[in-house]
């Protein structure tokens, strides 16, 4: 990382920290050189950069209180020609001025982004849009799963349209599963001594998740969309808020990347570039002095490289009203999707519209055909009736039990003719309509949800995991976009937040973990309460912590950190792993009273002792066993010696005669 010095005699420098200390360097108390710093435009002095580890893993007495504390790691520039210099806060940085641009081409750099943002929507019309509503109101059910043409028509002909929403159960299904377990970014150390860091970062992650979390709800699409035209061939975008005489622009960021070769100043020993990723600054936007300064540093060098670079465009309609890089390595809006290919998307509902209209169309026709054969037809003439009012009385009250009913002639009713056969393929079709259903969305509602109060069972677990191998796809396509998403709030984190609202931060979440759930929020295994202001803050400093120092992944959400511990021990329990007793998982569990624990430790070593005297007994059944076979392998063998003797003595005998 690259920090400022204090100004000493008329001068500064710029600092360079390394990632870790040069090794022939440490001393018996373990400081070492750890960086540069840049060279003196008068008489080209440098100063090292030296480390001292302080006590971030012990517990020291704080000699006010006596209360153990964490001594944070420290940094201190060693001294040259009779003076030294402080280490700023403050980090080598692009001034915000620089970020921003007025082009001269602003009519073709404004036109580029329009375009991107034209062609997103045309995307979304064309590719996702229509099927993403049709998707919608076939989950909705009722008459919204019915095509409007073939629906006017049934109308029209007087025959029912009914809706069988199978669908819905499906998509509560798998709703329901990703909310019983739902997955968070996971931040993870590369090695053991950067867990510091991961413990931070985890903790900032649940604080901006955690309300999105617990309230996990759908929620309605708004409907006052933008609105695309094209005005003077320009795409423009209209706030349409159905006003008459009344039109509002939306503010509108359009981000679009670009490639550009661009000058590049970098450590090639650490790997360390200058070139806008992964939290480095872009080394072409900083001023030649500041260039020149950085160069004078051992060890770094400069030459030309190709580059990623984010440009964000803000607009109101057509007017551009700023165009900057982004401080962000990547855009802003995390994708997830169920399915794309070659631009097209698709959601796990599109492929079941079709058997499920076809489900619709045929149970509808089972069940209107059922109510037509359910009415026999009759036969009369001119002379079975009276009148007209005795026909009329003899067709309304004909099904009624106990009816009254007069003919002209009692023996010459009306004669009742053989209905047709019902057709019962037509009910096959229906049924393969449903099984389709379940085919197609390579899940049954059966595996998945299971059967109430097995859930936790091994058992339980390997017939849901069984019946959503199809639809792995679906839980790739999430965490991948939980990566992205742990890496855009890492940047923002750096970027937005200092290090004295990280330490609020951080101490808010550590009393609410106190207050709400009797747990304790820890970094790297110490007690939060250990920790001062000064000592977070130095852990922040690292800007490139997420190059070198972890890794970003996912896991499950757990509401506190015994939960998540308890967990974690649970599972090495069940895979055999030594010293984990049921013991040790209650311990963990602070929100079991005491008086719970005894009964469920009781319980755990009565059921351990009862195992303990089944083997035993199959121990013995087994030495039991081994002594039988024994015992007959020893008498066949008197046996066969015996014999053996007999015809010994036999042998000799006719030998002897």
């Amino acid at each position: 990382m690259l920090k400022l010095s204090s100004e000493v005699l008329g001068h500064d420098h710029i600092i360079y920290i390394r990632a870790a200390v040069e090794p022939e360097s440490v001393t018996e108390n373990g400081d070492g050189i750890i960086g540069f710093t840049s060279a003196n435009e008068d008489d080209g002095h440098q100063h090292e950069i030296w480390y001292n580890p302080g006590s971030m893993g012990q517990e020291i007495p704080n000699p006010d209180t006596g209360e153990p504390m964490v001594i944070p790691e420290r940094y201190f520039v060693q001294e040259v020609n009779g003076h030294t210099h402080e280490i700023l806060d403050q980090y080598l940085s692009i001034p915000s001025n620089k970020r921003e641009k007025n082009p001269e081409d602003y009519e073709e750099i404004k036109k580029k982004y329009l375009q991107i943002a034209a062609q997103a929507y045309d995307n979304d019309c064309s590719q996702y849009h229509g099927d993403a509503i049709k998707a919608e109101e076939m989950v909705f059910g009722g008459e919204y799963q019915w095509d409007e043409s073939i629906k006017q028509v049934l109308q029209k002909m007087k025959r029912p349209y009914l809706s069988f929403n199978v669908l819905k159960n499906k998509v509560n299904t798998l709703v329901g599963f990703f909310r019983s377990d739902p997955m968070v970014p996971k931040v993870k150390p590369t090695e053991g001594s950067d867990a510091t860091l991961s413990d931070v970062y985890n903790a900032l992650i649940t604080h901006t998740l955690a309300d999105f979390i617990e309230q996990m709800s759908g929620s309605n699409i708004p409907h006052d969309t933008a609105l695309y035209y094209t005005a003077q061939n320009e795409p423009m975008l209209l706030f349409d808020n159905n006003v008459v005489n009344e039109e509002k622009y939306r503010l509108m960021n359009v981000t679009r990347r670009e490639y550009k070769e661009r000058l590049v100043i970098f450590n090639p020993v650490d790997e360390y570039y200058l070139d806008g990723e992964d939290g480095a600054i872009e080394s072409w936007l900083l001023d030649a002095k500041t260039r020149k300064r950085i160069l004078s540093i051992p060890g770094f060098t400069k030459d030309t490289r190709r580059v990623t670079e984010y440009w964000v465009g803000t607009f109101a309609a057509d007017i551009m009203l700023y165009d900057r890089l982004s401080e962000f390595d990547g855009y802003m809006t995390i994708p997830c999707y169920a399915t794309i290919r070659r631009g097209r998307i698709k959601g796990e509902v599109y492929d079941l519209i079709d058997p499920q209209n076809e489900l619709n169309k045929r149970t509808t026709s089972y069940i209107e055909l059922l109510m037509r054969l359910g009415t026999n037809a009759e036969i009369y003439d001119d002379e079975t009736f009276n009148d007209e009012n005795d026909k009329q009385n003899y067709e309304t009250g004909r099904s009624t039990p106990g009816a009254l009913l007069k003919v002209a002639n009692a023996d010459k009713p009306p004669r009742e003719k053989t209905p047709p056969r019902f057709p019962t393929e037509l009910l096959q079709i229906a049924q393969l309509s449903e099984k389709h259903i379940d085919l197609i969305s390579g899940f049954n509602t059966e595996g998945v949800a299971g059967v109430r109060g097995v859930q936790s069972t091994p058992l339980f677990r390997e017939r849901r995991n069984a019946a959503l191998a199809n639809i792995q796809y679906l839980f790739d396509n999430y965490n991948i976009m939980l990566r992205q998403l742990g890496f855009r709030l890492i940047e923002m984190y750096r970027i937005l937040y200092t290090p004295e609202r990280i330490y609020r931060i951080l101490e808010n979440h550590s009393n609410e973990m106190r207050m709400k759930n009797n747990d304790e929020f820890t970094i790297n295994g110490i007690s939060f309460t250990q920790y001062n202001a000064e000592a977070i803050k130095k852990i922040w400093e690292n800007p490139d912590s997420l190059k070198y120092d972890i890794v970003i992944d996912y896991g499950p959400y757990y509401t506190t950190k015994s939960d998540e511990n308890f967990a974690t021990f649970a599972q090495l329990a069940q895979q055999g792993v030594p010293g984990i007793t049921a013991d040790f998982l209650l311990q963990l569990r602070p929100d079991i009273d005491e008086a719970q624990k005894k009964r469920l430790l009781n319980a755990a070593q009565q059921g351990q002792q009862m195992q303990a005297q089944l083997e035993q007994q199959k121990n013995n059944i087994e030495i039991e066993k081994t002594n039988i076979a024994q015992q007959g392998q020893n008498i066949r063998q008197q046996q066969q010696f015996e014999h053996e003797t007999r015809m010994k003595v036999i042998d000799k005998g006719l030998n002897q005669s």
